[in-house]
């Protein structure tokens, strides 16, 4: 190839040897074999073309390097400017455009110094991979291999994607309009095909029409990006969303569930079947008929559900069915219905130890049952923070329910046992706040009864062993004024019951007076118990009724009583009711005093006709005579009245 002119090159006559010889520049002198300047000159003497290789050595001889014709080059490789490789133009069209030695197609690698190998092409969708020494390989992407940060062992990307099984894989859309009932089936059935655990719905609206199967052994966690987020929308009105039923290890969180508000049947979760170890997070449903059901034998328990929001469910929101076992925390959990519900809240059929905390259950027809049928047990129920809230006196169809906000009862032949319930509250029922039908071992502490129909707290048969303190009754009976109590011992024969530091009456929002009594302990058999220190006032018939007859009971301390004014005539023997003042009428002279008497009860008595005698014949133990408009204080001691 011809010399570049800017290459320096010296020729110079002979000096003393031979004819014409090659000699170099060195400085400002001409030296024989001295080092060229530049180890890159080509110097050229006439004949031929020696290369300084920058030693002391003379020039290296190059007698090959010849001009080539520039006809001869068939094309030049370059890059255009956005990198792809091109060649010069004006190469002839029947020359190919690939590299010498090459078929189209291959992929071009250097194996040496001006050495060229090639690969073949791959299949689609294929990589090629380096092996760091001889020909590159192709592979698919699922097959390379990569390393996480920090860790130590590559693993290829199917291995590492098939830990998690994404719905969207196997051919959802989630755009809530296409039917992704088969898509997501199918992600089920291979992640069970597998053995693996993790389900995973991206963000998306899922729409299906029918039941997903679910039967994982070993565990299963369905997970979503969250509630609004990852949506799945059940478009059958009777089928259930989800049904589970590996034996244990489930976790669903961050989805939110949609159904029909003409939904006649089906459950969004549902466990047919035995189940333990279950946790449901961050989970929001709308709609539907049931939310979550369990069921299966005595060995289903350890349930947590946790940061749960339901709205407007037709039916029932949890039910813990017949022979569940038990181990349930349920937290944070909020229940809407203000639509036609005409279920439960949460229903407990069977379980021991419950444990209820910041659980807001409002609008729906029967908030909290507990409610075990015949050979089962519901024990060791606690409940913390927890409220009911009917939002409204009237029910789903305008008439009062019988169900009360939370409802306790037996009377279905099972045994209810050890319940706890603290700083819980009950309001604007269809029936009575609080009812407990059978309870045994029941402590209630600071809870809060408003504005229910019927009555604020209500204790039927067979609950025995009650404590009730600091607890507030106001603004009940609103079906009926002066007919239902604020605390109500509504089964005769009650045995064993405390009530102390209570209120019980009006209140700063409900100032006028609406319960008939504060307390109100029917009339028959009842005895151990003591009723002592409560604030009764603003009850229309009066603070206290004592109809219990048993003679063991303590009842002291209690302030506003008997609010009520009585007007009585004068006989040998007159009943003072539960009046806290009764006037008397007439002049006849009055031996014994009847009417509910309790240790300390005290009466004013005030003749207003003029004196009148009592004398000791009856149950007054000292005789004395009053004076007109002048009051009489009658205290009862236990077993007689004493006059002052």
């Amino acid at each position: 190839m011809p010399c570049p002119p800017s290459v320096p090159i010296s020729v110079i006559p002979p000096v003393s040897q031979g004819v014409g010889p090659l000699v170099w520049a060195n400085g400002s002198q001409v030296a024989r074999l001295t080092v060229p300047l530049n180890p890159s000159w080509l110097i050229y003497d006439g004949s031929v073309t020696r290369w300084g290789d920058g030693s002391s050595q003379a020039p290296v001889l190059l007698p090959a390097l010849q001009e080539v014709s520039a006809g001869l080059i068939q094309f030049n490789v370059g890059t255009l400017a956005n990198g792809q490789l091109a060649k010069t133009a004006g190469v002839p069209v029947t020359i190919a455009n690939n590299l010498a030695g090459g078929a189209a197609g291959e992929v071009v690698y250097q194996t040496g110094l001006n050495q060229t190998g090639f690969t073949a092409v791959g299949s689609s969708a294929q990589l090629l991979q380096s092996n760091g020494a001889g020909a590159p390989t192709w592979i698919g992407a699922n097959n390379l291999a990569v390393t996480a940060t920090g860790s130590t062992t590559a693993r290829t990307l199917a291995n590492r994607f098939a830990d998690v099984v994404n719905v969207k894989d196997f051919g959802a859309v989630g755009d809530g309009v296409t039917d992704d009932t088969a898509a997501i089936q199918a992600a089920f059935t291979q992640a069970t095909a597998l053995g693996k655990s993790c389900i995973y719905f991206p963000k998306g609206n899922y729409s299906v029409s029918s039941v997903i199967s679910i039967t994982i052994s070993g565990g299963v966690s369905i997970i979503g990006d969250g509630r609004n987020v990852s949506n799945i929308t059940q478009t059958s009105t009777t089928s259930d969303t989800f049904s589970i039923t590996p034996s244990s290890n489930v976790t669903i969180s961050g989805l939110t569930f949609i159904g029909s508000l003409s939904a006649t049947a089906g459950t969004f979760i549902n466990f047919p079947s035995g189940q333990s170890k279950i946790t449901i997070q961050d989970i929001q449903t709308f709609n539907g008929y049931n939310v979550i059901s369990f069921s299966g034998p005595s060995s289903s328990q350890e349930v947590f559900i946790d940061n749960c929001n339901f709205v407007s469910f037709l039916k029932n929101g949890i039910v813990f069915n017949n022979t569940f076992g038990g181990l349930v925390t349920l937290t944070d959990i909020f229940i809407d219905c203000t639509n036609a519900n005409t279920g439960n809240g949460i229903l407990f059929l069977s379980g021991d130890t419950y444990l209820l905390t910041n659980v807001n259950i409002q609008g729906v027809f029967s908030p909290f049952v507990i409610s075990p049928v015949t050979g089962n047990i519901v024990s060791d129920f606690y409940a913390v923070n927890c409220l009911a809230d009917g939002a409204s006196i009237n029910g789903p169809t305008g008439a009062y329910s019988s169900s009360a906000g939370w409802t306790f009862t037996t009377a279905n032949g099972g045994i209810i046992e050890r319940v706890s319930l603290s700083n819980c509250w009950s309001g604007s029922m269809y029936a009575s706040g609080f009812l407990f039908n059978g309870v045994n071992e029941l402590m209630i502490s600071d809870c809060i009864a408003l504005y229910n129909a019927k009555n604020g707290f209500e204790f039927s048969i067979g609950c025995n062993t009650l404590t009730m303190q600091g607890c507030i009754a106001a603004g009940n009976s609103q079906l009926s004024s002066n007919t239902y109590s604020g605390i109500n011992i509504a089964y005769p024969g009650l045995q064993r019951f405390l009530i102390t530091n209570c209120i019980s009456g009006i209140s700063p929002e409900f100032t006028t007076p609406i319960q008939q009594y504060g307390i109100n302990v029917q009339t028959g058999s009842s005895a151990n118990y003591s009723i002592t220190n409560n604030l009764l006032d603003g009850n229309v018939s009066g603070g206290l009724f004592d109809g219990g007859t048993g003679i063991t009971k303590n009842i002291t301390g209690n302030l506003n009583v008997n609010n009520a004014v009585l007007v009585v005539a004068s006989a040998s023997t007159i009943n003072i009711t539960l009046a806290s003042i009764v006037k008397i009428t007439g002049t006849v002279g009055i031996s014994t005093i009847s009417g509910p008497a309790w240790t300390g009860r005290q009466v004013t008595l005030i003749t207003v006709a003029g004196a009148i005698t009592f004398s000791t014949g009856g149950n007054i133990i000292n005789s004395l005579t009053s004076v007109s408009n002048v009051p009489v204080l009658a205290t009862f001691d236990g077993a007689n009245w004493y006059l002052k």
